[in-house]
């Protein structure tokens, strides 16, 4: 069996595996984020694998339809299993995470954070990873007079524990393939805040139950569902208590064994 993960590898495995050799291609990204000449060359080529794989219903459906006759399975990432620390929703900080690139959307959570701030002068946003949109955000904050509030942390070895100390997760994405990070702030007992962007969010979270979903692309919304479950703390506490419930659906243990149950079948 041979198992690509990225849809330059994808093709080159139809095109080039041989014969006697199972093909899986892995899909990290969206169909609709690939580039109209990438998109091209996988309506030409994934037809010849003997599998595609998706990390949301919402993205196989697309696959089905872009691919008809060819095997598409959802088969979501998998959340590592170890002891998660567990905020105690005593800090006044709202934590995001990821690279600091356009598609990630951390200049619209920075806008959002004014209206936060607003309301909540002592509530902070920390903003842990690296990337090229760095001075870009810190300009940004220094415009918008938040540099009290907003910290750009930079890159950590150790997000679970900064998203322990914190009491609320923001997800700004513009896109999202499947959306760890909400998956591990939910292990580690966080309420997510996110755009309903495509694909991944609202395939994880359940608004009004471990988190909330907003319009995508709306900061003024976004900041105002971080106000609201500022305000009003009982409600952020159940969905706290819900978080590590929806986070355990996605036990590595579970996925692995999805992924047996499914190589088996293309093995027979």
């Amino acid at each position: 069996m041979l198992v690509t993960t990225r849809a330059g590898l994808n093709i080159a495995a139809a095109r080039f595996a041989p014969s006697g050799v199972v093909r899986i291609g892995q899909e990290h990204l969206h169909l609709g984020i690939h580039k109209p000449g990438i998109l091209a060359e996988i309506e030409r080529w994934y037809p010849g694998l003997d599998a595609v794989t998706t990390l949301t219903d919402a993205d196989r459906e697309n696959y089905e339809r872009l691919l008809p006759g060819t095997r598409v399975r959802t088969l979501r990432n998998g959340l590592p299993e170890r002891v998660y620390p567990r905020s105690r929703q005593e800090n006044k900080i709202v934590v995001a995470a990821g690279r600091l690139v356009w598609i990630k959307g951390y200049d619209m959570l920075i806008t959002a954070f004014a209206r936060v701030a607003e309301k909540h002068p002592e509530w902070t946003l920390r903003i842990h990873g690296k990337g090229p949109r760095l001075e870009q955000l810190r300009r940004r904050v220094t415009r918008l007079g938040l540099y009290n509030n907003v910290m750009l942390m930079g890159p950590t070895d150790d997000i679970e524990g900064e998203f322990a100390k914190a009491s609320l997760l923001a997800v700004p994405s513009r896109a999202e393939a499947f959306g760890m990070t909400i998956v591990e702030g939910f292990a580690c007992g966080l309420p997510a805040v996110a755009f309903d962007c495509p694909r991944g969010p609202r395939e994880i979270i359940t608004p009004g139950h471990d988190g909330l979903l907003v319009p995508p692309g709306d900061p003024a919304a976004l900041g105002d569902a971080l106000v609201r479950l500022i305000d009003d703390e009982r409600l952020r506490h159940r969905m706290a208590a819900a978080a590590p419930e929806t986070a355990r659906r996605y036990a590595a243990a579970d996925v692995a064994a999805d992924w047996e149950t499914f190589l088996t079948t293309l093995h027979t």
